[in-house]
């Protein structure tokens, strides 16, 4: 930019993401012209986003219906003098070329170069972006395959060094009621006669 700009447009971004990590950008755009107006031109869809941001006087929505041209016309009203382009496609730069904005900066590339009074050359260690296709992003977000059904997997391998026989809690004996307390003539019930012998004999096993 030659001058400090009175008056500037942002052509923004047009998915959430791509939005969010402007944000800096922007802050610092506001502070390196505090005195200048600016509006942001962005999606319908992020109209909730931008609004009420400190970086912005005023904050300009388009809808997918609406094409080039259209948008271009509602923005010669606005007295812009600069235009920052952010998105790297030809529409954006041609939006600000058909309203009439005497200063135009964006990104250098292929088809839209023409519509730009300022290019800016991209970073040499910039990644280019690539688009993945729906069949690589769903092999990527899968999980394990599942086994094979005529495969079985193998059994968990128990290290017997960490294996100690009887466990803690078993080393002490318990604490049986002596054998005088036991019923000497328990009922008919046949589990309660098998209880009753059973505690017996364990009775008789730890008192040794």
């Amino acid at each position: 930019m030659t001058k400090a700009p009175e008056n500037l447009l942002v052509r923004g971004v047009n998915w959430l993401g791509d939005a969010v990590m402007t944000t800096p950008a922007l802050l610092r755009l506001r502070g390196a012209f505090p005195e200048a107006k600016i509006t942001l031109l962005t999606p319908e869809k992020l109209r909730e986003l931008w609004t009420g941001h400190p970086a912005f006087d005023a904050v300009l929505t388009f809808t997918p219906q609406e094409s080039v041209w259209q948008v271009g016309r509602r923005l010669r009203g606005g007295g812009f003098t600069t235009a920052l382009v952010l998105p790297n496609s030809p529409r954006s730069a041609l939006e600000p070329w058909w309203a009439g904005i005497p200063e135009r900066v964006g990104y250098a590339r292929s088809w839209r170069n023409w519509f730009l009074t300022r290019r800016v050359a991209p970073r040499p260690e910039a990644v280019a972006m690539r688009k993945r296709p729906a069949a690589e992003i769903r092999r990527l977000t899968a999980g394990p395959p599942p086994p094979h059904p005529g495969r079985r997997r193998p059994p968990p391998t128990i290290s017997t060094n960490t294996c100690t026989w009887p466990p803690p809690w078993a080393r002490t004996p318990p604490r049986w009621p002596p054998a005088s307390r036991l019923p000497t003539s328990p009922s008919n019930n046949s589990w309660t006669v098998s209880a009753c012998a059973l505690r017996t004999a364990l009775c008789r096993r730890t008192s040794r």
